[in-house]
């Protein structure tokens, strides 16, 4: 999967911006299937009933460029998730 921030285009764009993501994991994950902050050089490995959220903009409205992430392919097994 390549690299990408949480944001939505459309005319009144101020209006659609993702401010926040929040993914809720619902499954353990045998190999793979974390998610990647490479900016940030932190790596999040999904474990069952845990969560993880992060803004996607600053207090100003401008987009957090270090919210640039990646999630890395399911080696063995499956992976749930719950996205908002």
């Amino acid at each position: 999967m390549s690299s990408h921030q949480n944001l939505l285009n459309g005319e009144n764009l101020a209006r659609l911006l993702r401010i926040g993501t929040w993914i809720n994991y619902l499954s353990d994950v045998e190999a793979g299937g974390a998610i990647v902050f490479p900016l940030l050089n932190v790596t999040v490995w999904p474990t069952k009933y845990s969560a993880i959220f992060w803004h996607n903009l600053h207090k100003s409205g401008q987009l957090d460029g270090q919210t640039l992430h990646s999630g890395c392919p399911v080696l063995v097994g499956h992976k749930w998730i719950a996205t908002k």
